[in-house]
């Protein structure tokens, strides 16, 4: 019944399939040959799949040997699956922050009754971190994401996301290209992620370097989304632009995305 669902979902307009191998609320394991199954027919309609797999080895091996495009969370990747991705191409989506969250914070996942979630969050989070280094390591592209609806996680955690990609040995490159173009390409937007001719023209301004230090990306100076500026903190600090809102203010102007080319 597998293929016939992602027929479906494909049929009602679906751009991505994901599906989940194990979780950690409860015990929940496809077959190796459901998953590859289902691969299969999304990729025969030319859609990428996504694979939910975090504690299992089992389910990450499944998940990656069926040829997934992205594996979500990955907290125990062996040495042969981490090889095996970065030959197919399968990127690594780990979702770091949402697992050093629930340890630093235990508070809030406790008071909803998911205690073991606490207890697996702070046995599995050294071999997380020995996970993604040994992909890393191995060539695997990185895919930014934080997991937000994890109890405590919200979207905004997207900067810490990458601060923890790199205490975790990642240069501050690959963390900012894993926000970026990577991840446009692993969500086949060849339009996102990058700044050229062509190109949506989305830009984040920030104060300084964040290849020094990716800190930086917390202290936002301007974002232009469509080649038109949308938040200007400090209005003195960019000449040349029309408008003169209070700081924090969105500029005034159209609403729609531009699709015009970068500028």
């Amino acid at each position: 019944h597998i293929p016939s669902l992602v027929r479906k979902n494909v049929a009602d307009g679906s751009r991505v399939i994901k599906l989940m191998t194990s979780s950690a609320a409860r015990t929940i394991e496809l077959r190796p040959e459901e998953v590859a199954a289902a691969v299969a027919e999304a990729h025969w309609h030319e859609v990428p799949v996504a694979v939910h797999a975090n504690f299992s080895e089992r389910s990450i091996d499944t998940a990656v040997s069926a040829g997934c495009d992205t594996l979500e969370h990955g907290f125990s990747i062996s040495a042969d699956t981490a090889s095996l991705m970065a030959e197919q191409g399968t990127c690594l989506c780990a979702t770091s922050v949402a697992l050093q969250s629930i340890v630093d914070k235990p508070g809030p996942v406790k008071q909803s009754a998911r205690r073991n979630l606490v207890d697996r969050a702070v046995a599995h989070l050294p071999l997380a971190r020995s996970s993604f280094e040994r992909a890393a390591d191995a060539g695997v592209t990185l895919i930014a994401g934080t997991d937000a609806g994890v109890i405590g996680v919200t979207f905004d955690y997207l900067p810490r996301e990458l601060a923890t990609m790199v205490r975790w040995g990642a240069p501050p490159v690959k963390a900012l290209q894993a926000a970026t173009c990577a991840a446009a390409r692993a969500l086949r937007r060849p339009d996102l992620g990058h700044l050229e001719p062509g190109g949506m023209g989305d830009v984040l301004l920030v104060r300084s370097n964040p290849l020094h230090d990716v800190g930086a990306l917390t202290h936002v100076e301007a974002v232009v989304q469509g080649g038109v500026v949308r938040r200007l903190e400090s209005p003195n600090r960019l000449s040349g632009l029309h408008g003169d809102p209070p700081p924090g203010q969105a500029l005034p102007g159209t609403t729609s995305r531009s699709a015009g080319p970068a500028r």
